[in-house]
């Protein structure tokens, strides 16, 4: 959570959205059109022989992938050039944690160094959805944002398609330490 003062500057937001892209990530079954009643659920093989369901949920990797780098890097341009923030004075642009491949290639295509884009997050904690962007700024820039103000650029992407950035001053801030969850063995 994060409560505004004061003395925060303006943060600067694109946001957007396009239904086109609603079967890329979607589950089937579930919800109003397919309630998922107790009825047994029909096996789903694919051409490699992995088994799925129509409530799991299914993703179209390429696709998905296109739509990241179509409309991520435009997004994070709006809210820098709108926040007039270059990128050598951007202390860091945090990006859904969906894979190290996309967030590389993503934050690349934005101009950013390896080092002000965290990538490893999901390596840790797993793609969490929208949750990835709060707890990569965390695993990254604790220490920092704990002790001063940070220029950061937050971007997040995925289902339906829709898409969300913002360029924002934060800190200092109070730091909830991530909380590992213990895996059984």
């Amino acid at each position: 959570m994060i409560e505004r003062t004061g003395q925060a500057a303006a943060w600067h937001f694109e946001l957007g959205a396009d239904g086109k892209g609603a079967n890329a990530i979607i589950v089937p079954q579930g919800g109003a059109r397919m309630p998922a009643d107790g009825k047994p659920l029909t096996e789903i093989p694919d051409l490699d022989g992995n088994v799925r369901h129509a409530a799991n949920l299914a993703m179209q990797g390429g696709e998905v992938f296109n739509f990241s780098l179509r409309q991520a890097p435009p997004a994070v341009a709006a809210v820098m050039r709108h926040a007039h923030y270059a990128v050598e004075a951007t202390d860091g642009l945090v990006l859904h944690q969906a894979n190290r491949f996309v967030i590389t290639t993503v934050g690349r295509k934005c101009g950013f160094p390896a080092a002000k884009t965290p990538s490893d997050v999901v390596e840790h904690y797993g793609n969490q959805s929208s949750a990835s962007i709060p707890c990569a700024m965390i695993h990254a820039f604790a220490e920092p944002l704990a002790a001063r103000p940070l220029k950061l650029v937050l971007c997040g992407f995925g289902v339906g398609w829709s898409w969300g950035a913002v360029a924002a001053e934060l800190g200092p801030l109070i730091i909830a330490p991530i909380q590992p969850y213990p895996l059984a063995r």
